[in-house]
Order: structure tokens, then C-alpha cells, then sequence
């Protein structure tokens, strides 16, 4: 009988006992000796480096080829409008994979890689499930004081601007950013005058810790400036560790990434959140926002008879008066996002949310899953519009806080076992490990958040007239 014939018959007999023994099939000594030679051949041939490229010019013919015309389009009207790192990273989607080798078993995986270009098709439900799984926790950084005040929660918060049939500038949807946060930072002023002229004059008292002073209904104390203590109703103290921040005057010397140094601190704000996503209409050319607010309720009232008819919205309140004199605003074009559009906009729209703050969630990021209709050269265009902006941001009490997603434990199919990249290799080209089996658990997001129903919100449009 031959060697490796006896060993064969061993090693069945063994996988046997260990299959009975851990509860899964181990992997075959073949199959292991097999990818053992076959990693030290992919640490020769790639090693550590990413394996897309650096320049468009470097990008293989091949790949190019294998791009639908759609993308193809997408990938060299990015290129052409100086967006090239943003046409390579959209050629190189789903063309790229880390290796992953299971703790337990020893068996291969691996995790196919994303460009997660606001604007490609093949990645627009990945993107929607990581910023739900990110803002999600918003919710749970709300203080209970804040929580339990008669007239706050949660509401859909959705404007659109005046547009003349052409998409918006970058200028332009700067200073509609600028608006939106002036109206919603000022409504709630208006909104809360009383708590929020009782700040005026205070610094946040500290306990000999460091930590604040609250009260026993859980207020933080400011300290007046003829020491009297305030207990100051409707703000809180929240706390920013020493980060690293843009250095703006190092930057317009010609400093290229120049960074300064905040040191830790805790910072009174007033008690409200904002959820901003930015979401282009009518061929892309009316730029307008939904939100999910929580706060007190604010002035504002809108004809129901009118938005049920599909009609032009009729709204009104302290609200949109607010909105309308941000957006008309002169222009300021050293800095579009402190200015306004020089024209008035009008159109709100405002309720509670009907079903929680997770349906109001999903009805305001919903839109980054939804993908505008467009060419791919409008596609392109429409990336170049939001470059240098966020299109998704939390303003409120909380922004500047990071908000970090837990990201999912890859496992093994086989086993269940922990996954770990293996060392020595970087991203790797698809077709070169195409036979590997997927990691499990490659999507950080929240599964529970495609089945939800989202709040309903504006879907009608603002048209400038002649």
C-alpha cells in the first residue's frame, strides 16, 4: 500500500475524531499544507502593499475592461473633473479583497473590499447600514435630565431651497449648510429663551475631580460672575478629550494637513440634537435636507389638507420665518457657510416622530441608500458638489463628539471561529482569491435597521418662479 494512501486513510480517521471531538470538521493537512504555499506565494507577489494603484495612468487595461460602461463613465468624468483618487478607488470596487485565516480551524476567508463612494450603486446599502449602526447611538448619549422635559424628542426636520432648474454650486451648498444649522440653533433659542439667557454670564462649575457640578435633579451648576450658583435647566456638560483638529490658519499658509493640538475639556451645551443629511431631487439640480431633531417642540404649523393633495406645502410659524431670513442672507463668499443665498426659501417641514427615534433615524439617512437618478457624468458631478462637505453630520449638544460603531467579530463559516487578517498581506486582487469563502459579518451595520418603517418627511420641492 502507498505512503500516502496510508496517510490519507489516517487522516480521514483522524478528521473523524476531531469532528466528534470539536464539534466541526477540522481542516484536511492537505488543504493546510495547500495554503500554506499558497500564502507565502501571495506575501512574494504582493506583500504588504495595496494592490490598487497609485495613478489612473497605472490602472491595468484588464480591470478597466471588466468595469460596466456605466461606472467606466462614472470613473473617467471623476477623473476629468481632478478627482482622481476618487475615480481609482471607484474602478478598484469589489475588484479587491483582504485574507482573513480562522483562529480556530485554521481555515481561509476572504473580505471583498468597498470604495464607499457616496455615489456608487454597489455600495450605497453598506453605506446606509454603517452610518445607521454609527448615529444610532445618539439616542443613548442624551441625558435623562434632557430626556424628561414635557415637549422634547424626537421629530422629522426636512427643508428644501429655492433652485432655477441648475444643480447647486459647492459655494452654494455650503451656505445652505450654514442655514440649516443658524435655523435650527436659533428656532430652539427662540424656543427656550428662559434657558437659555439663564446661561449668559456663567462658567461651568467644577467639583476638586474635575468633573461637574450637578444638581440633584441632574442640571449642571454655572458660576455667575457675582457668584451666585445657577442651576442651569435645559444645557448640559459634555466632555471632549485632547484630540487632534484641522489647523485652518496653517492650511492657507500653505501647510499641507496641518493639525493643532485641543486639549480635553468639558463645554456647556444647550440640549438639542440634529441629524443633517444632505439629498438632491428633480434631476438633481434641488438640493434639499432631512433630519431627525430632538429638542423642544418648535413654532411651526403646516396645512395638512394641502400636503395630503400633493400640493405645494403651505407651513408657517417662528420656524419659517427663521428659515427665511437665514437663506436670504447675502451671499459671503470668503466663507459660504456663515453667509446665506441672497433669496428666501420657505418650504419646512416638521412633525414628531411617529414611531421613535429609530424610524426617524432610517427616514432621514434612508436617502444615502438611494443612489439620485442621473448620468454616471451627473453621478460624478454630484460627488465633485459634495466634496469638502459632510453629507451626513450631528449638530446639537453633541457635535464634535466622535461616534464610533462597533464593528462585528468576522467568523469562520465552517467553525464559527474568530477570523484574523493574515500578516505579511495587504489588499490583494479579487480574481487571485476568488475562490475563498466570504467572511461572515463583513457589513457593520444594523441588520434591524432595513426592516424598519420610516417616518414619513417632505417630498415636495420648491421651484423659483420666473
Amino acid at each position: 500500500m502507498a505512503v500516502a494512501e496510508v496517510l490519507t486513510k489516517v487522516g480521514a480517521s483522524l478528521a473523524g475524531m476531531g469532528h466528534a471531538v470539536l464539534g466541526y470538521e477540522p481542516m484536511a493537512w492537505t488543504d493546510s499544507l495547500d495554503w500554506t504555499s499558497r500564502v507565502r506565494k501571495l506575501r512574494e507577489s504582493s506583500g504588504e502593499r495595496s494592490g490598487m494603484a497609485k495613478a489612473w495612468a497605472e490602472v491595468p487595461q484588464s480591470l478597466l475592461d471588466s468595469l460596466s460602461p456605466e461606472t467606466a463613465r462614472q470613473c473617467a468624468e471623476s477623473f476629468r473633473l481632478g478627482m482622481e483618487r476618487s475615480a481609482i478607488r471607484r474602478a478598484y470596487c469589489r475588484k479587491l479583497a483582504h485574507v482573513y485565516t480562522c483562529k480556530e480551524c485554521g481555515r481561509p476567508a476572504k473580505l471583498i473590499s468597498n470604495c464607499k463612494n457616496r455615489m456608487c450603486v454597489e455600495c450605497a446599502a453598506k453605506n446606509f447600514d454603517a452610518l445607521f449602526a454609527r448615529f444610532k447611538e445618539v439616542d443613548s448619549l442624551i441625558p435623562s435630565a434632557i430626556r424628561c422635559l414635557p415637549g422634547w424628542g424626537w421629530h422629522v426636520f426636512d427643508c428644501s431651497f429655492r433652485h432655477d432648474g441648475d444643480a447647486p454650486t459647492r459655494t452654494e451648498l455650503r451656505a445652505m449648510v450654514g442655514v440649516i444649522r443658524r435655523t435650527a440653533e436659533r428656532a430652539v433659542r427662540e424656543a427656550c429663551r428662559e434657558f437659555v439667557d439663564a446661561r449668559k454670564g456663567c462658567r461651568l462649575r467644577l467639583n476638586e475631580d474635575g468633573s461637574p457640578m450637578v444638581s440633584a435633579d441632574g442640571w449642571p451648576i454655572g458660576g455667575a460672575k457675582d457668584g451666585e450658583a445657577r442651576e442651569l435647566k435645559g444645557w448640559t456638560a459634555i466632555w471632549f478629550p485632547e484630540h487632534q483638529a484641522p489647523d485652518n490658519a496653517a492650511r492657507k499658509r500653505g501647510v499641507r494637513g496641518g493639525k493643532k493640538t485641543i486639549p480635553a475639556r468639558w463645554e456647556l451645551r444647550f440640549g438639542y440634537d440634529l441629524i443633517r443629511v444632505t439629498e438632491f431631487g428633480f434631476d438633481n439640480v434641488n438640493a434639499h435636507f432631512h433630519g431627525a431633531y430632538f429638542g423642544p417642540r418648535l413654532d411651526y404649523w403646516y396645512d395638512e389638507s394641502v400636503l395630503k393633495g400633493e400640493r405645494r406645502l403651505v407651513c408657517g410659524g417662528a420656524l419659517v420665518e427663521i428659515f427665511k431670513r437665514e437663506s436670504g442672507l447675502p451671499v459671503n463668499e470668503e466663507h459660504p457657510s456663515r453667509g446665506g443665498l441672497g433669496e428666501e426659501s420657505y418650504t419646512i417641514f416638521f412633525e414628531p416622530a411617529r414611531k421613535g427615534f429609530r424610524s426617524v433615524l432610517a427616514h432621514a439617512l434612508k436617502y444615502t441608500k438611494k443612489i439620485p437618478r442621473s448620468t454616471p457624468e451627473g453621478l460624478a458631478r454630484l460627488e465633485l458638489t459634495l466634496e469638502g462637505t459632510r453629507r451626513v453630520a450631528l449638530l446639537g449638544m453633541h457635535y464634535g463628539v466622535p461616534l464610533k460603531s462597533k464593528p462585528r467579530a468576522l467568523k469562520c463559516l465552517s467553525c464559527g471561529g474568530e477570523l484574523e487578517r493574515v500578516k505579511g498581506i495587504g489588499l490583494v486582487l479579487l480574481s487571485e482569491v476568488v475562490d475563498l469563502p466570504d467572511a461572515v459579518g463583513e457589513c457593520a451595520g444594523d441588520s434591524e435597521s432595513l426592516d424598519l418603517e420610516a417616518d414619513s418627511g417632505l417630498d415636495v420641492a420648491e421651484v423659483r418662479g420666473p
